[in-house]
């Protein structure tokens, strides 16, 4: 049933990834012959070709960028499903959407539909999985920043936490210093108690010497 559901899947993502490769005939450094072109919305042409350099490693050719025609050159690059070939690429775009062109050259003329289905095909799918690959890297990125940010949250709820500590202990501290406080208080009023009737008696003493010097 795993299988089944990744097969359906993946035919579902070539279905609609095969609706931006378009197929026709493009003018590159060494002339104009076929091509098949991605389109990538929403993505960056810079974002786009860091990884398309790491993605053609995997021919095992030789590739290397010409910078007066802005290409890419793979040499006598293995291809699964078609075969060692040189490949020419371009990506062309802005900040916000790049588009991915190939030519495939197969020796004796450049890959195409309508003579080398099979191995047009292969090539589709080939930049379905490119495609796939910027998806998952803009997800990992994504992940990457959600990440971050529930990082920054519970950062924010321990110390939120290690606050509500300390209010509670200054809480405890207040109210044992409360406590002390009314204890102090009863034992304040029954010392005034006590010191009144010290002055009570001690006026009375004073009187009585004042009564004894009168007499004499």
């Amino acid at each position: 049933m795993k299988n089944i559901l990744t097969s359906l899947l993946f035919l579902i993502s070539f279905s609609f990834l095969s609706a931006q490769i378009s197929e026709q005939e493009k003018s590159m450094s060494v002339g104009v012959y076929n091509s098949l072109t991605l389109e990538l919305p929403d993505t960056e042409k810079k974002f786009a070709e860091n990884i398309w350099k790491k993605y053609t490693k995997q021919f095992k050719g030789k590739t290397r960028k010409n910078k007066k025609a802005k290409e890419y050159f793979t040499e006598n690059g293995s291809m699964a499903g078609i075969g060692n070939v040189n490949m020419y690429s371009h990506l062309s775009g802005s900040k916000t959407d790049t588009k991915l062109t190939i030519w495939i050259d197969l020796g004796d003329e450049y890959l195409n539909s309508y003579t080398h289905a099979d191995q047009y095909m292969e090539a589709e799918k080939m930049l379905m999985r490119y495609a796939l690959e910027v998806t998952r890297e803009k997800i990992r990125i994504e992940l990457e920043d959600e990440e971050k940010q529930l990082s920054k949250l519970n950062k924010k709820l321990k110390k939120l936490e290690r606050s509500n500590d300390n209010y509670h202990r200054d809480i405890r501290v207040a109210e044992e210093k409360i406590k002390k406080a009314e204890q102090s208080i009863i034992e304040n009023e029954v010392s005034q108690e006590e010191t009144r009737s010290s002055i009570e008696q001690q006026k009375a003493a004073v009187e009585a010497v004042k009564k004894r010097l009168s007499d004499i």
